[in-house]
């Protein structure tokens, strides 16, 4: 068995669009300093989970917006207090796709605040954490509008048609602080998990038990995700200002080399990096009909960062053979290429939201590259796509160029980055070379 470890060359593209439907919640802003200033807002329709006629003479105790971490956030390490704030939407938001740049309108006046003190070694850290949720109180007139649509019952309170040409939605902001944070938007009524996003109504109603008048005090929980078979909408808006950064005034899908001579990978606005799989082919050409035992996609070393890394990449097929910007997303080519090599990238533009998060696999199943545990590497085996590759090249069917996206935390509800040499990317190859029989 032989070894060699093969320098592979990159750059880097932006993409132009992702999906954010249904999935974290994700509001705040950060400034990156290489990729310039990310901010996201929170778009939610809410439902109850339980439209019963409330009780005679019930009363309003408050309304409360109760919004649970995930723990995930994106920004620099300091504790700061961040304010939330919820707000009316002018529309009801539709059962369509929504995508990282949609935004819908919301009236001026805030409905909800609150505020809360982020400490991200708490949240990094899950041996020390808690339970979080911040807790925003509802205004008095959006409280008693909602109680009073409750106390009417009917169509308006229970169908939710109905109750979403009334109660539009919300939008939800953080501010105040240099991060973004993830909230978990799940709830369920059946668990007893104080840790939930939800809107809370409580409320008091007199119950006379024999003879005596006691006040009894209940709560009507609203839910912001997949309410009664999935029919809630929320979506996540992200946006990145990039004046002052290394990507500033760069078109979708056209690759480049950053003047700071670094490679990035970037979800929310997505960056992306392209790796040249050239040098791989040179290779192959050296050593006909190759069995690999083992190769691995390292980037190596990854330098000190000044913002949380991802935990893991993904590699995705790319082809632009034709130098049309286009061909990044053709995956037509499958004669040498099996269909479970369908990794692209998502894009409106060019009608593939369908591609979205689709994975390079050699099995249906992610080629990732993982970091390792002192945040110096990202690495990942793709040995079985190297010998498919080898074969492919001999029938002119090898695609060129790969691209590296963000896996986790999704690209489509983070805004997790990571900064490298391109000049680090490396394939780490064990080979066994063809024996050749003579006769005798």
């Amino acid at each position: 068995m032989s070894y060699i470890e093969v320098p592979l060359t990159a750059d880097v593209f932006l993409g132009d669009s992702l999906l954010t439907n249904n999935s974290r919640f994700l509001m705040g802003s950060y400034t990156d300093p290489q990729l310039g200033k990310m901010e996201a807002v929170t778009y939610t329709q809410f439902y109850t989970t339980n439209p019963a006629t409330l009780p005679t003479g019930a009363t309003l105790d408050r309304v409360v917006l109760n919004l649970a971490f995930d723990y995930y956030f994106m920004g620099n390490n300091a504790a700061e207090l961040m304010e939330f704030s919820a707000f009316e939407l002018v529309d009801t938001l539709r059962q369509i796709p929504y995508w990282n740049f949609s935004t819908r309108a919301f009236l001026p006046d805030t409905v909800a605040k609150g505020t809360y003190f982020i400490e991200p070694a708490r949240f990094s850290n899950p041996s020390s954490r808690d339970i979080d949720t911040v807790e925003l109180q509802m205004s008095p007139e959006f409280s008693n509008r909602l109680f009073a649509t409750m106390l009417e019952g009917g169509e308006t309170f229970q169908r939710f048609v109905n109750f979403t040409g009334k109660f539009k939605g919300l939008a939800i902001k953080g501010s105040g602080a240099d991060k973004l944070v993830g909230i978990n938007p799940q709830y369920s009524a059946d668990t007893t998990n104080r840790n939930k996003t939800r809107l809370r109504v409580y409320y008091s109603f007199p119950e006379t038990v024999e003879g005596v008048v006691t006040t009894r005090r209940r709560v009507t929980d609203f839910t912001l995700f997949n309410a009664g078979g999935g029919f809630v909408t929320n979506f996540i808006s992200v946006s990145a200002d990039r004046a002052g950064s290394v990507v500033q005034g760069q078109p979708p899908f056209a690759a480049f080399v950053p003047p700071d001579q670094q490679c990035y990978v970037q979800g929310g606005v997505p960056v992306y990096t392209r790796i040249d799989f050239s040098k791989f082919y040179t290779f192959l050409d050296t050593i006909p009909n190759i069995t690999f035992n083992s190769v691995e996609l390292v980037i190596d070393p990854v330098a000190p960062q000044p913002l949380p890394l991802p935990n893991a990449l993904e590699l995705r097929v790319m082809d632009d053979t034709k130098n049309n910007r286009t061909d990044f997303f053709d995956v037509t080519r499958r004669t040498a290429l099996p269909s479970v090599y369908t990794g692209r990238f998502s894009s409106k533009p060019f009608n593939l939201a369908d591609s979205l998060l689709i994975p390079v696999g050699d099995t249906g199943t992610n080629i990732s590259l993982a970091r390792n545990s002192d945040n110096t590497r990202y690495s990942g085996f793709i040995t079985s796509l190297a010998q498919t590759l080898a074969t492919a090249v001999k029938q002119g069917q090898a695609f060129r160029y790969f691209g590296l996206a963000l896996q986790n935390p999704i690209e489509s509800s983070s805004a997790s980055r990571v900064g490298f040499s391109g000049q680090n990317i490396k394939l780490r190859i064990f080979y066994t070379k063809p024996t050749i029989n003579r006769n005798p």
